[in-house]
């Protein structure tokens, strides 16, 4: 039977109800396998779950019994429904979050054959996707209405940070550094805060945010108190419409939200992309390459990492502001020298048409003119070598003072 949502008589606003893959708690078996997974992914793989178990009729212990043959005809199955559907990136996903079902289970299934067989090759979005440019990042920016999404779309900019760090970060990050108009503001992205850090080995890098993205987030933070919010240290830095963590859904959407005012086309740009773009600023810069993959959160190939010094911020940041992350950065030296060369040509052609046009009346030019012209040259020299001019200054200056005499 439908339930309608509640609200909250004091508030006005919906009471958050409970998520349909919830039940799946009360079993030991999804519980012990589903800690420590990033609440993006527990959601997929639950949901994955949920919808195996209601396609199966079966529940999770049950489908822990079957064999691993037996577990994969069932998987496959259920993945062809969405295969055929054409939702083959939901097929892929269901086939991960199986997987490590089972996998935890010591339950292996190998799908890598079958894979291939019935579900397509997704389209790289590299096909379409538009990494924005500075001009483009700071367009973006302007279309924004509310505080909150300039500060969001300038901090994934300027800081090359995942969503998912930026999803965890809280007030007390910045705090001290905001209160201090510290410019750079230096972040600290621990493997607390990027879950992804995990996976390669890293427990924490340190990155950077400038004056713009500082500004717009004071702008926020006035916002917030003059809505009389009590910001604490433990608080979320991005808090939704309720109070609570901002959602990765909703960075998409505040992203997606300003693409679309822009006039171009949504699906070409999403938050990662920003990602991109913090790189290319990276690679346009004099940094050497340890320094690059170090503000990217990347672990360093072979023996370079045991030489780099991650401790030494100040040298990171003395590096981080050599970057040009300004609105007018495509007006680099590069860009410069490519228009001087550019308006050197076209001057170049100008002067060669008018030589040639020249040259041409010349030609056309009657011989007695030529031989006027001539001429006149000559007793120009003649004129210079005698000093007739200095001759003429003199006559002038005696016949005055005769002048003045017979007065």
């Amino acid at each position: 039977m439908f339930m309608p949502k509640q609200r909250n008589p004091e508030t006005g606003f919906f009471i958050k109800s409970g998520k349909s893959y919830d039940y799946l708690f009360k079993y030991t078996c999804v519980k012990e396998w589903i800690s420590g997974y990033s609440p993006n992914t527990t959601k997929n793989y639950l949901q994955a779950l949920q919808k195996f178990c209601e396609w199966a009729d079966s529940i999770p212990s049950d489908l822990l019994k079957l064999n691993a043959e037996e577990a994969k005809v069932r998987v496959l199955g259920f993945a062809k429904e969405y295969a055929g559907a054409g939702k083959h990136g939901k097929a892929v996903s269901i086939f991960n979050g199986l997987k490590s079902f089972y996998g935890y289970h010591n339950i292996k299934l190998d799908f890598n054959r079958y894979r291939r067989q019935f579900i397509k090759t997704v389209r790289k979005k590299v096909d379409y996707e538009l990494i924005p440019d500075n001009e483009l990042v700071y367009r973006l920016v302007d279309v924004c209405r509310r505080p909150i999404d300039r500060a969001v779309i300038l901090f994934l900019f300027q800081s090359g940070i995942r969503i998912n760090a930026l999803h965890r970060l809280n007030y007390g990050h910045v705090r001290e550094q905001l209160d201090n108009r510290r410019v750079p503001i230096r972040l600290k992205i621990t493997s607390n805060i990027d879950t992804k850090l995990r996976h390669a080995g890293i427990s924490y890098y340190y990155t950077f945010i400038g004056k713009a993205t500082i500004d717009a987030l004071r702008t926020y933070m006035q916002q917030l108190k003059s809505k009389s919010v009590q910001l604490r240290d433990e608080d979320p830095l991005f808090r939704s419409k309720y109070g609570g963590r901002l959602a990765m859904e909703s960075i998409y959407r505040l992203v997606k939200t300003a693409v679309g005012r822009l006039g171009i086309e949504k699906r070409r740009i999403w938050p990662h992309l920003f990602r991109k773009s913090f790189r290319k600023i990276l690679n346009r810069s004099d940094l050497d390459e340890d320094t690059k993959e170090a503000l990217m959160g990347h672990k360093l190939p072979g023996s370079r990492g045991n030489y780099f010094d991650f401790h030494d911020v100040d040298e990171i940041e003395k590096k981080y502001k050599s970057c040009n992350f300004s609105r007018e950065a495509e007006t680099s030296a590069i860009k410069i020298e490519e228009r001087v060369e550019e308006i050197e040509a076209e001057y170049r052609e100008k002067y060669e048409e008018l030589r040639k046009k020249l040259e041409q009346k010349l030609e056309e030019e009657p011989e007695w003119m030529k031989e006027f012209r001539q001429g006149m040259k000559t007793l120009e020299e003649v004129a210079e070598e005698q000093d007739w001019k200095g001759h003429f200054k003199e006559l002038g200056r005696k016949a005055t003072q005769k002048m003045q005499k017979e007065e």
